[in-house]
This record gives C-alpha cells, structure tokens and sequence, in this order.
C-alpha cells in the first residue's frame, strides 16, 4: 500500500492485469549498447615509471585517509577506480593495491565486509579502462 504524503492510502478502483508493453516501446527501453572502452596510453619515459606509480598510489591513499565521515565509502570506491585502471594496465600488481585499499578503507572505520565488496567493486569498474604506462 502507498501512503503518498497528505492523500492518504489509494484505493483500487478496477481489479484487472496490466495491459501489456506493446513492442516497439519495449524495444525503446532497452539500453543502448556501450562501446569499448579503449585502454589510455599514459606516456612516462622508462626510468620515471616507479616514481610515477608510486606518487599515484600515495596521492590516491592520502585521498583516502582525508575521507569526510559521509563521504568515506565513496571515496574508497573511487579511489580503487582510480588504481584499478593501472592495475588492469599491468602497472600495479592487484593483491598489493586491494591490501593497501583495504587499510585504508578499514583505518577509516567501515567494517571489514564492506570495504572489501567495495574495493572488489572499485578495482573491477577501473579495469573497464585500463591505463598503460608506455615509454
């Protein structure tokens, strides 16, 4: 029952079955197909690659730990993101990022189980877009 607010409950006026979708609108609500996402070159000469990725992964975790209350599930989703994209690239092995995000989503004070569906979440939205480091 619906209680819309100052109406009061609705009342059935006809008892029958919903008429069915005709076709063409229900070809209309289907979701237009996404492209592929085309993986992102990030250009760094040979030598800088470690510095790279070491000032990503503590620019992202510092992000992290200054997460407001409201916002820490949120952040740690997109941080993982974030970082999923090099780990889908290969610049990042993917133990080592989810045990550093979940530190840090931990040290923040969400529960265990919580931050770990949401860095699996993070991790597999950011491997839709892999970045690759090229020289």
């Amino acid at each position: 029952m619906s209680l819309p607010d100052g109406v009061g409950p609705y009342t059935v006026q006809h008892l029958t079955a919903p008429a069915p979708l005709p076709p063409s609108l229900f070809k209309l609500l289907e979701p237009a197909p996404i492209p592929p996402k085309r993986p992102v070159h990030v250009p760094i000469p040979g030598s800088r690659h470690s510095a790279y990725l070491r000032a990503a992964l503590e620019r992202e975790l510092a992000h992290l730990a200054v997460a407001q209350p409201s916002q820490r599930n949120r952040t740690l989703f997109g941080t993982a993101a974030a970082l999923g994209e090099l780990v889908a690239g290969g610049a990042l092995p993917e133990q080592e990022v989810k045990e550093l995000l979940e530190q840090g989503g931990v040290a923040l004070g969400l529960p265990l189980g919580e931050v770990a569906r949401t860095v699996t979440s993070g991790l597999r939205h950011g491997s839709h877009r892999p970045r690759r480091l090229t020289a």
